[in-house]
């Protein structure tokens, strides 16, 4: 027997001996207040939180296409879908997401021991545009924002700094953020979406990282 069950059978208990519609009034406040509860405490737990990290000879996503955040530290309410990096609205409400990527190369010497092409480096991040993006509940997001609502904006780009450690490698690092407070209605999606790499030069090895969160404010 539910909550609510127990709770409705006790109240037959006790006014059982009434007459009239006091007991269906009774009865339907209790449920009714019951509800309310649990579509409270139901708010309060979606929430998640999921990253994903990459390190090897040439960068694993293409564009344009959806950031997987694959790695799912938290996702209470169940409403993140790690594989295919979506969230989809279970309510309406307010929402807030928040997302960070951090791209980083090391290049070594060419193989006539000059050093290589900083610019080339720098060329590889311009115009890398990630987007937090929100969809209808009836579209489906195919990665290249068409039909989207930008709700949040990131770009890496030509602002970045070379890092020269030693003689023998080169780095290159760089990191944006955004976060994006948004009402959403049920079934309405929201993901991240890599729209633009001039992926014109790439170094020895390449690491990228993103993370990418959300929670349910009311």
């Amino acid at each position: 027997m539910t909550t609510t069950e127990k709770i409705l059978a006790k109240a037959d208990d006790i006014f059982n001996l009434l007459k009239g519609g006091l007991i269906d009034e009774i009865r339907a406040k209790a449920t009714s207040t019951i509800n309310s509860l649990n579509s409270w405490r139901n708010n309060l737990t979606v929430s998640f939180s999921a990253n994903h990290f990459y390190w090897g000879a040439e960068p694993n996503v293409t564009f344009p296409s959806i950031l997987k955040a694959d790695n799912t530290e938290t996702n209470r309410g169940g409403a993140y879908d790690p594989s295919t990096g979506i969230f989809t609205a279970p309510s309406d409400g307010s929402y807030m997401f928040a997302a960070t990527v951090f791209v980083s190369t090391v290049t070594g010497k060419n193989a006539d021991g000059s050093d290589p092409d900083f610019a080339k480096q720098v060329k590889w991040h311009e115009d890398m545009q990630i987007n937090i993006n929100r969809y209808d509940a009836n579209k489906t997001p195919k990665g290249d924002g068409t039909g989207a609502d930008k709700i949040g904006e990131m770009w890496i780009g030509e602002d970045g700094g070379l890092i020269d450690g030693d003689k023998r490698k080169k780095w290159y690092r760089k990191s944006a953020s955004a976060t994006a407070i948004h009402y959403l209605k049920k079934g309405e999606k929201v993901c991240l979406e890599f729209l633009i790499w001039n992926n014109a030069e790439v170094g020895d090895k390449v690491m990228m990282s993103y993370n990418f969160s959300g929670t349910k404010l009311h």
